[in-house]
């Protein structure tokens, strides 16, 4: 969905002089991630948006990832169609404590108490997302997303699985 972001992103530019579309994607070794960020180049090239935007393309550790989100106003997981169950990248997204916003895709089901759903996963409906959400138009609640942030956090969620392995052992001799 990187496209249709840039694509969003170059509808709502004029909306505020100061809005720029921060991109952390690695580059992956297959030769069609590198093809791929250069179709990215092009089209930010096309719609003369280049000063506006930034690409990222190195790997990052995770907590400068986190760093670097924490300072979006918005994040916005442009996601299309997928295979995938779920989604590590939104994880990291909410990690960062800044607002997200996603496509209405069956792979943030696990999240949907946490982020801001738009109502669909093309260019049009991403800008008209976005700009609900700089108008104040669509609200994140912080309380839900720090709420899920907190249970499915590494403590609790290890806690957790000891608790079953050890009421499962514990099951298991007695029968």
């Amino acid at each position: 969905g990187i496209l249709e972001l840039i694509e969003a992103f170059n509808k709502i530019c004029d909306l505020d002089e100061d809005l720029e579309l921060l991109l952390l994607n690695a580059e992956h070794s297959h030769p069609s991630s590198a093809e791929f960020i250069s179709e990215i180049n092009k089209l930010v090239l096309e719609f003369n948006i280049e000063n506006r935007v930034r690409v990222i393309n190195d790997y990052l550790e995770e907590e400068e990832s986190i760093e670097l989100l924490s300072q979006a106003d918005l994040i916005v997981m442009p996601y299309q169609q997928t295979g995938e169950s779920s989604s590590a990248a939104v994880r990291t997204a909410l990690a960062s404590g800044s607002p997200v916003i996603v496509t209405p895709l069956d792979i943030f089901d696990d999240v949907s108490d946490a982020v801001i759903y738009l109502n669909g996963i093309s260019p049009d409906e991403i800008a008209t997302g976005i700009k609900s959400f700089m108008n104040g138009n669509l609200e994140w609640d912080i309380d839900k997303a720090n709420n899920w942030k907190s249970y499915h956090s590494y403590d609790i969620v290890s806690t957790r699985l000891h608790n079953i392995i050890g009421s499962l052992m514990i099951n298991s001799t007695l029968n």
